[in-house]
C-alpha cells in the first residue's frame, strides 16, 4: 500500500482572559484553516462560522454563521482578511466587549510568532 502525506497540521496554544484559561486549537488544511476557541475544561462546539475573501477584493471578507454565534462570525471575517484564506472559527465562550479584544490579541500574537501553523 502506498502511503501519502497529509496536508493537515495541528497546533494548540493557551491564553488567559478574565481569569479563564482559554484553549486555541488550530487545524491548518491545504487551503483553509479551522480555529477552535473555548475554555480549557469545557470544550464544546456551540458556534461555527466561516469567512471567505471577496472574489475581487482581498482586503474584504464575507462571513456567515453555520451554528449561531456572532463572536465566531466576527472573528472569521477579521482572520480571513489577515490570513488570506477561508477561515472556520468556533468561538465557544461568553464574549463581551472586554474579552473579545483579548482573544483577538492572543490569535494575532500567535499568528505573528508562529505563521507556519496558520
Amino acid at each position: 500500500m502506498k502511503s501519502t502525506s497529509t496536508n493537515f497540521n495541528t497546533h494548540l496554544f493557551t491564553g488567559e482572559a478574565a481569569g479563564q484559561i482559554i484553549n486555541y486549537r488550530v487545524l491548518k488544511m491545504q487551503d483553509s484553516i479551522f480555529i477552535y476557541i473555548g475554555k480549557k475544561d469545557e470544550e464544546v462546539l456551540n458556534g461555527l462560522a466561516v469567512g471567505l475573501l471577496q472574489p475581487y477584493n482581498e482586503k474584504e471578507a464575507i462571513s456567515t454563521c453555520i451554528l449561531e454565534n456572532k463572536e465566531s462570525q466576527d472573528l472569521a471575517q477579521k482572520l480571513t482578511v489577515r490570513l488570506k484564506k477561508p477561515t472556520f472559527i468556533s468561538c465557544n465562550l461568553n464574549v463581551d466587549r472586554l474579552i473579545a479584544p483579548i482573544i483577538e490579541k492572543h490569535l494575532i500574537k500567535e499568528i505573528n510568532e508562529k505563521p507556519e501553523f496558520f
